[in-house]
């Protein structure tokens, strides 16, 4: 057996995530949903959002953003709120993400997560691993 570094390696990630997800299926219901949350305008811009993933019974958010202009106004809230009462809806009673230092964890705190765990980069940054049950 000889080892290689394929750059950057797509295709034989695809073929190992399949065999992982077909190994994962045969242990646990691995099915899941997704759901996306998005802040329109008038004009029926995406002004922001959220990825809901559903898995297990928990959700975990992905891809949280709100325009700058937008940020303090309490559609913050009301986005993760959705996210949650929509979560809850699917069967979810526990939600997880995930934010770097110079993102938004006061903002996460604010909304009743709370940090699980946390990483230091070698670069110098954190990155928090939050949870809450819904």
């Amino acid at each position: 057996m000889d080892l290689a570094v394929l750059e950057p390696g797509d295709e034989a990630y695809a073929e190992l995530n399949a065999r992982l997800v077909a190994f994962n299926r045969q242990q646990v219901d691995w099915s899941d949903q997704t759901f996306t949350v998005v802040v329109r305008d008038g004009t029926d811009d995406v002004r922001g959002g959220a990825r809901g993933f559903l898995r297990m019974g928990a959700v975990e958010v992905r891809g949280v953003w709100l325009d700058p202009d937008l940020r303090k106004s309490g559609l913050g809230r009301r986005l993760i709120e959705r996210l949650e009462e929509e979560a809850r809806a699917r069967g979810a009673s526990a939600a997880l993400l995930d934010t770097y230092e110079f993102q938004a964890r006061g903002f996460y705190e604010s909304c009743g997560y709370t940090v699980l765990a946390e990483f230091d980069y070698p670069a110098g940054l954190r990155r928090f691993y939050m949870t809450k049950q819904l």
